[in-house]
């Protein structure tokens, strides 16, 4: 991939980018995506968006084993179907306001 720093137009070519924070170190300097025009291999690839529904429906199902508790706990399978509902309901929302940024 490959961004060029806004502030100095320098190009630079990265392979790995934190999905989470949208941060890239390049040269030794942590860049925020605003701070970069990405050139090419948009970041916002369909991988992008599945790696990022993989790790929104960890987190709700994290969030739901620690607010329900172990003595009420819900069977896995149905904990997981809703964690992947509410990942996809997100991401999709997520693309929704990026596609109309």
């Amino acid at each position: 991939m490959k961004a060029r720093v806004k502030a100095t137009g320098e190009i630079w070519t990265f392979s790995q980018i934190d999905e989470i924070t949208f941060k890239s170190a390049i040269n030794g300097h942590l860049y925020c995506a605003e701070e970069l025009e990405f050139i090419e291999a948009s970041i916002f690839s369909p991988d992008y968006w599945e790696k990022l529904k993989h790790q929104y429906a960890g987190m709700a199902m994290q969030g739901m084993v620690r607010t329900v508790g172990h003595d009420r706990m819900y069977p896995p399978e149905k904990m997981a179907i809703f964690a992947v509902a509410c990942a996809t309901a997100l991401v999709e929302k997520l693309k929704e306001e990026h596609n109309n940024n």
